[in-house]
């Protein structure tokens, strides 16, 4: 008899839909990285409106190894985590082009889009909107403060403050 039916699902009980497996070793390396350089990141960004690439880099191969780690955790690709980080590096990156976005911003939302969905993609749908929602009321704020709809704003720790809402769902 095969005892896998007998399993509980791999996703937390109040997800709708299984979007694939939760890989916490992965999932908990990136999130190893963010806590490390958080703290600095929302300093450098608070106080320049930039993100060093010396903190912003090590996330990319970070998540690389991570990707690799779940690969090898599961047995299979982690496929959501995969086109969460294409999805957010092809949309963010392009914004940045386009100037709506910094480029620093941009290049951190990818390893950390890679980390939540490797902890569970659901928790993107969390952290999105959070980051988004904080994002706005900060750039409100700049408008309403300076009346420069040019006026920029430090983008990072909204992103940040998304992940670990996220994380932390």
């Amino acid at each position: 008899m095969d005892r896998r039916c007998d399993a509980p699902p791999p996703y937390p009980a109040g997800v709708l839909l299984d979007l694939g497996p939760a890989h916490p070793l992965a999932a908990t390396l990136v999130a190893c990285w963010a806590a490390l350089v958080t703290p600095a990141l929302v300093r450098h960004d608070l106080a320049e409106h930039r993100l060093p690439n010396r903190l912003v880099h090590p996330g990319w191969p970070l998540a690389g190894i991570a990707l690799v780690t779940a690969a090898i955790e599961r047995g299979a690709a982690p496929v959501a985590a995969l086109v969460a980080g294409v999805a957010t590096a092809v949309a963010l990156i392009g914004l940045a082009l386009g100037g709506g976005l910094g480029m620093g911003d941009a290049k951190l939302a990818v390893p950390l889009a890679i980390g939540l969905a490797l902890a569970h993609p659901a928790r993107i749908a969390i952290a999105a909107p959070v980051a988004l929602g904080i994002g706005a009321i900060a750039a409100l704020v700049a408008l309403a403060r300076t009346r420069d709809r040019r006026a920029r704003i430090p983008f990072g720790p909204p992103l940040l403050l998304g992940y670990w809402t996220g994380w932390l769902a």
